[in-house]
């Protein structure tokens, strides 16, 4: 708990700030011209010099009171210099920019020969306030120091960037070992199958060393989890057929058609059906994804603008894949095995946002938009929209060679067209689609390295819901039309078990309110409601 004496700094209001305009004023007024100060005065350029010392004290150390309620987390003292020091590195930058703009301005008046009313007794501006000349002069001076005061405090910013980007720089050379050659030059991706098994799937098997034999340097698992991965990419058509197959270890298993129900097969399904077993003794072929490539081919290709053959088109998926394996450079914590998870819940707040595109939205014309907002999607994403028809036509679906002749398409495509588009904007569809992944990932977890001798991995014991959930609360459900009803239910049907849906329920309070001692101004019960997918 604070002591008394710093309870009544903390509570001191914001007014407190402003004493030393207060003893500037009161000093300006003794102050008659004269080089040489009289006790008097000196008392008050004392006070006022206390005050200002005070009062940068009380804002740079001290918190206000509401930040005090609780007892402050304890800070290790090396990051309490760090902290300390950016700020006095800040500060003291500020500090010496805001001497030079004083000197500026000072050469500034004295060159326009303007009036300077700091330096001016009480009793000479009480004679010259009777001339326009000097009011003139005023408002010039009040014009100059009031922009100079403005860029002075809108400049603090700029040099908390500036030392903000200083320590990043420091925090990531000193995060990788102070090895500044190895973030330029090193090859993330061909070692991203070694970090992921040794960071993430930490509990799997590895393959035991054969005299004579290569064996490879990664889990025995990470084929089947990258697979999986690749082909979650797939199915949301960031990348076509062609670049699954240099991004897969099963390139058997890289084609148009692939659907959701794949993506939740077990891992060890393909691997059964061939006869073989989840243990570390099949043979794979590395991607060329993987291939290792020297320093020089590394800056070529990152730095030079030299394409890669096997490299994915879409900038999306080159981000995702250059974040993943630069990130696994990086200290992690140990994993937690399965069934051992702690539980999550991620709530989505939800009042009348958009849940899924419609048709109207899409192609709808009107004075504002001259070109239909489905034009523009599938110009941006034309990559992706290219992915999109090749994956129907996969599934052997019947699917337009019409391009943007948007009329010539039915209903049911049309249904499909929203859902690729929801994905592609600020939709709820969206945001509960990139949450529920939560649900494969765990399950993939478990399947590739879980601890199957618990009673908790026992079958119809482990569920992948019990350890995350996905909440949505709609505020506005009660109220919903029928197309968010519906859209609302398709997103039930799409996802996992583990999306809930919150709302609050009512109905007429009815006759026997007063005996349930409802309140005689309520008009109506309110019920908290929590729905699923197996809900009606």
């Amino acid at each position: 708990q604070p002591t008394c004496l710093r309870k009544v700094l903390c509570t001191l209001p914001d007014i407190f700030a402003l004493l030393p305009i207060g003893s500037f004023f009161a000093l300006r007024i003794y102050d008659d011209g004269d080089y040489d100060l009289d006790m008097m005065s000196w008392v008050v350029f004392g006070i006022h010099c206390a005050v200002s010392a005070f009062s940068l004290f009380h804002l740079l150390f001290v918190p206000s009171y509401r930040f005090m309620l609780w007892e402050l987390s304890p800070v290790p003292c090396t990051s309490r210099v760090v902290r300390y020091s950016f700020w006095l590195c800040v500060l003291a930058a500020k500090f010496a920019l805001g001497l030079a703009v004083l000197n500026v301005m000072h050469l500034t008046i004295r060159d326009l020969q303007l009036a300077r009313v700091g330096h001016e007794t009480v009793s000479d501006v009480m004679e010259l306030c009777k001339s326009t000349i000097w009011w003139s002069d005023v408002l010039v001076w009040f014009v100059l120091w009031a922009t100079a005061f403005l860029l002075f405090f809108a400049d603090t910013q700029l040099w908390f960037t500036l030392g903000c980007t200083f320590l990043g720089v420091l925090t990531v050379f000193k995060q990788r070992g102070w090895a500044a050659a190895n973030i330029v030059y090193e090859d993330a991706m061909a070692r991203l199958p070694e970090r992921f098994s040794k960071k993430v799937l930490y509990y799997s098997q590895f393959p035991k060393k054969k005299p004579g034999k290569a064996v490879a340097n990664f889990s025995s698992n990470f084929p089947l989890v990258w697979d999986r991965i690749v082909a979650y990419m797939r199915y949301e058509d960031d990348i076509d057929t062609g670049t699954m197959a240099d991004l897969s270890f099963d390139v058997k298993s890289a084609r148009d058609g692939v659907v959701f129900e794949d993506l939740q097969k077990p891992l060890y399904e393909k691997v059964a059906a061939q006869g073989e077993t989840g243990s570390a003794g099949f043979r794979v072929k590395m991607p060329t994804a993987f291939r290792g490539k020297n320093a020089t081919e590394t800056c070529l290709k990152t730095y030079c603008c030299m394409a890669d053959a096997h490299e994915p088109t879409n900038a999306d998926v080159r981000w995702r894949l250059a974040a993943l394996g630069r990130g696994l450079s990086l200290p992690m914590p140990r994993p937690y095995r399965g069934p051992y998870f702690p539980g999550l819940t991620v709530l989505i707040p939800h009042y009348g946002e958009q849940i899924l595109m419609k048709k109207p939205e899409l192609i709808k014309k009107n004075s504002r938009s001259i070109v239909p907002l489905i034009h523009w999607l599938k110009h941006k994403y034309e990559e992706e929209f290219l992915a999109f028809a090749n994956r129907l036509r996969g599934r052997n679906i019947d699917w337009p060679v019409a391009g943007d002749e948007w009329e010539e398409y039915t209903d049911s495509q049309w249904e499909r067209v929203t859902g690729w588009a929801s994905m592609r904007m600020q939709t709820l569809w969206r945001t509960v689609a990139g949450m529920c992944y939560y649900h494969p990932a765990l399950q993939c977890h478990f399947e590739a390295q879980g601890d199957l001798t618990s009673s908790l991995a026992a079958d119809g014991v482990w569920n992948a819901s019990e350890c995350f959930t996905c909440m949505i609360s709609m505020q506005m459900y009660k109220y919903f039309k029928e197309d968010a009803l519906e859209h609302t239910d398709r997103m039930l049907q799409k996802f996992p078990d583990c999306l809930k849906i919150a709302f609050i329920d009512n109905k007429e309070k009815g006759q026997g309110a007063d005996m349930d001692k409802v309140h005689a101004r309520q008009k109506r019960r309110y019920f908290s409601c929590l729905i699923d997918k197996q809900c009606k």
